[in-house]
């Protein structure tokens, strides 16, 4: 049977998971994805950060770079 794709992560970043949710690519298209932490914190952002033009993402992100780290090491897929 066809499939779309594979979702590999540890044990830690599947926590809290449940249902699908739905978030922007690269490309700007809707994607569907497993309901995750890490999928939290891209949503997060998407409804916040990636929604500010170029000049004021740039501005945020030097403003809030400690809490961006932050929360990439807490909530998103590590190697």
């Amino acid at each position: 049977m066809p499939f779309d794709g594979s979702l590999f992560g540890s044990r830690v970043v599947t926590k809290d998971t449940g249902g699908i949710i739905t978030v922007r690519s690269e490309l700007g298209e809707p994607i569907h994805k497993v309901n995750n932490r890490a999928l939290k914190l891209w949503k997060e952002y998407d409804d916040s950060v990636f929604k500010l033009t170029r000049e004021k993402r740039g501005a945020w992100l030097q403003e809030h770079c400690a809490d961006v780290f932050e929360r990439l090491d807490a909530d998103y897929f590590k190697p």
